[in-house]
């Protein structure tokens, strides 16, 4: 069996039993061939944030045109600001500091509005204040809901693609018992390598929001190199080093969609409709006029902790590997995988 060491020689493709279609394996691990068998796996990649619905730092925007180097440098000081937060402060401390920060400075502007516009106590305003907070709230209510449904979904999926990346690799371990003695050192070396890499190197720059292709780069073309030396001549290697080129194909695919999700972000339309439009509902809130000093207080008072704890919640979301509230390493260190920790 022959494995491509690059995309240009001329190894026969490997076909995966019964199901038909090819799927070539390439040792440049930053460049993989996705096959339909790989798609459910790259799905942050092919319809998730990428694209269509969030922008890829340095990808040519969907309109057509490149994104603009200045608003690239603004949206990277407001991506850092957050990420440092969410790996400095606990979750139930940065919901304190945003919800509180939220509900004091909408009561400090309610206070300085009633001076301000004393007109507006009598109520007014009241009817014209009544209808753009309705529609303004629904149409909030509705992008909110969209934003955090999204950003949920997609932690879930980037954990089921860690989880799979760990499972496929413990998959190869299990295998390499079949290979000669020589052979299954040199896989459990590779893969030991790699799977201190993914943890002690390419996990701290991705929940810092970086690029980590070059961190586990090397281990991978290592693992692949492992393959390549080994000659299989019974039927049983033939088959489980079949099934390990196949696994490892996917580790490839699983490496490339975490580590491109560590670098998405939000796109500029829907920061701005998410924290922008939290501001404009705050506005209509404060053009209500309510008599009762406290019973308008209680009113902004609520409407702002509902608001604050929304932007926490997307703050938190948006990063799925950064907090507390993100994708665990962990199935790297469990089952299998756990004799290369000692384990």
């Amino acid at each position: 069996m022959c494995i491509s060491p690059s995309w240009l020689d001329g190894c026969p493709p490997t076909r995966r039993k019964g199901a038909g279609r090819e799927k070539r394996v390439t040792r440049d691990p930053d460049r993989v061939m996705l096959d339909p068998d790989m798609a459910p796996l790259a799905l942050l990649g092919a319809s998730g944030r990428c694209g269509r619905h969030f922008d890829c730092p340095g990808d040519v925007a969907a309109g057509g045109g490149r994104a603009d180097p200045e608003r690239g440098r603004e949206l990277g000081r407001v991506v850092h600001v957050g990420l440092w937060l969410l790996n400095n402060l606990n979750t139930p401390t940065l919901a304190i500091l945003i919800v509180g920060g939220v509900v004091v400075l909408s009561l400090v502007a309610c206070l300085v509005t009633r001076r301000l516009f004393p007109e507006l106590i009598n109520g007014v305003t009241n009817d014209v204040s009544r209808t753009v907070l309705e529609l303004f709230g629904a149409i909030y209510g509705i992008v909110l809901a969209f934003v955090i449904v999204t950003l949920w979904t997609e932690l879930e999926q980037v954990q089921a693609v860690v989880t799979s990346e760990a499972t496929d690799l413990a998959v190869i371990s299990r295998n390499a018992h079949s290979f000669p003695d020589d052979v299954q050192k040199k896989m459990d070396r590779a893969i030991g390598d790699y799977v201190h890499a993914v943890v002690e190197d390419a996990w701290p720059l991705m929940r810092d929001g970086k690029n980590s292709l070059s961190a586990t780069s090397g281990k991978l073309e290592a693992l692949y190199g492992v393959l390549q030396g080994f000659d299989p001549k019974s039927g049983s290697e033939q088959a489980f080093y079949s099934q390990s080129v196949e696994r490892l194909n996917d580790v490839t695919a699983q490496r490339r969609t975490r580590i491109l999700a560590a670098t998405q972000q939000l796109p500029p339309l829907l920061q701005v409709l998410t924290y922008g439009g939290a501001l404009v509902v705050m506005l209509m809130t404060l053009l209500y006029g309510v008599e009762n000093l406290k019973v308008q207080l209680l009113f902004v008072g609520s409407i702002a902790l509902l608001v604050g704890l929304s932007l926490t919640l997307v703050l938190v979301l948006e990063h799925p590997f950064a907090g507390e509230v993100s994708a665990s390493p962990h199935p790297f260190k469990e089952g299998q995988l756990s004799k290369y920790w000692g384990g």
